[in-house]
């Protein structure tokens, strides 16, 4: 007797049928593409530029009284100082004088409480301002600042009031903000406000008026 295949190839064709309904399909898959610009985050409303921006601790030990203020590792080469003094979006506060450079951010409070310590800058020194946008919304401030016709006034105000609600950012004031973030990560920095004294120290914290006058005197 000759049986007919006709039955057995329509059960295999009905399982394999099943077999691929339940089995995931790869050319179903999708592969999520990466993000082209990274969220806000800390940066406020200004996206940061390309490149992982990460910020190591200071490779200082404590900065919570004078003593220590100082480490001896806490120190900026030449070269970084260099750097620092070619920065374009900075803020100079009173008269001229010996320049040193302070690392602020308008929404950190230290540094609000800091900015009325440079009210009293002791004689023959300057306060060089360097506004960052290293707290949550501070990108946008600082670019606004930094695009206006009068930086000074508007950062007085920002840092006191809050910004002015006709604040508005430029490209320019974005670059020179991030110019800003670059720098204050390559020296390892990751506290609000932190100098630079005219002896290349690095030193975190708002320090009242004589401790100021203090670390603007040091020498090596």
């Amino acid at each position: 007797i000759v049986r007919r295949p006709g039955g057995l190839a329509l059960w295999a064709l009905a399982i394999l049928a099943v077999i691929m309904m339940v089995a995931p399909s790869s050319s179903s898959k999708t592969t999520a593409a990466p993000a082209t610009n990274p969220s806000p985050g800390a940066y406020g409303a200004i996206r940061p530029p390309p490149g992982p921006m990460s910020f190591a601790p200071p490779a200082a030990g404590s900065v919570d009284a004078l003593p220590d203020r100082i480490p001896a590792d806490a120190r900026a080469s030449a070269k970084e100082r260099e750097a620092v003094a070619a920065l374009q979006g900075v803020i100079k506060v009173g008269a001229t004088g010996k320049p040193f450079y302070v690392f602020t951010d308008p929404n950190c409070p230290y540094c609000r409480q800091f900015e009325k310590t440079l009210e009293s800058v002791p004689p023959g020194f300057q306060a060089v301002i360097v506004p960052l946008g290293y707290k949550e919304g501070s990108a946008t401030t600082t670019a606004g600042v930094l695009c206006s016709a009068n930086p000074a006034a508007e950062w007085k105000r920002a840092t006191t009031q809050g910004p002015s609600p006709t604040l508005k950012t430029c490209d320019r004031g974005a670059r020179l903000m991030w110019e800003n973030m670059a720098l204050f990560e390559s020296l390892r920095l990751n506290r609000t406000p932190t100098i630079l004294t005219p002896a290349n120290f690095l030193v975190s914290g708002a320090a009242g008026e004589q401790e100021l006058a203090a670390l603007l005197g040091a020498v090596p």
